[in-house]
């Protein structure tokens, strides 16, 4: 049976709101909500990978799992692969990264991408969505991914390139968002 590994990554010096993991929403942190509900997939193990410690006690000392990684990441991407390669576990086939910042995420949409990742065959998967609103695609509070193909309803594609700066839209050829944004 496939060994699917969930990694969260987080960081508290995020620009746009600074301490944005640990601020409580019903008493709960943003990164122990979204822990918990990668745990509820029952997909596989669950990691946050973060550069800051009081993330690391905050999911460790509720009884959850997360790796230390460098503070010289530029993307969440990096700070996955490090916390891959720090946490060295055996027979991981796939990896999900989710981000740290989406505490109302559906578990089924974790768990569809986990499906779609294992029928293509993919290393590893992560969430995006089709932009629907126009503004959306000068948002810098809004990731941007360009893919290979147009993202569908249960079809995957690779992606290309991530970034928030605004783009010229004639030189991409399919545009989403990185944050699932249709809910």
């Amino acid at each position: 049976m496939p060994k699917t590994l969930i990694l969260i990554p987080s960081r508290m010096a995020a620009t746009r709101l600074p301490g944005k993991p640990l601020l409580k929403i019903g008493g709960i942190t943003i990164i122990s909500r979204v822990y918990q509900k990668a745990l509820e997939t029952k997909i596989g193990e669950v990691f946050v990978a973060t550069e800051d410690q009081e993330i690391f006690d905050e999911i460790v000392n509720s009884g959850g799992n997360s790796v230390l990684t460098s503070s010289q990441h530029k993307t969440g991407t990096d700070r996955v692969f490090e916390a891959y390669k720090k946490l060295n576990l055996k027979n991981i086939d796939y990896i999900l990264l989710i981000q740290g910042d989406e505490p109302m995420i559906d578990k089924n949409d974790v768990i569809n991408l986990n499906n779609n990742v294992l029928k293509n065959k993919s290393k590893i998967g992560t969430l995006a969505c089709k932009i629907k609103e126009k503004s959306y695609f000068n948002n810098e509070n809004i990731v941007k991914v360009e893919t290979e193909d147009v993202l569908e309803n249960k079809k995957i594609s690779k992606a290309k390139n991530f970034f928030r700066k605004s783009i010229d839209l004639k030189k991409q050829k399919y545009l989403s968002s990185h944050w699932n944004l249709s809910v």
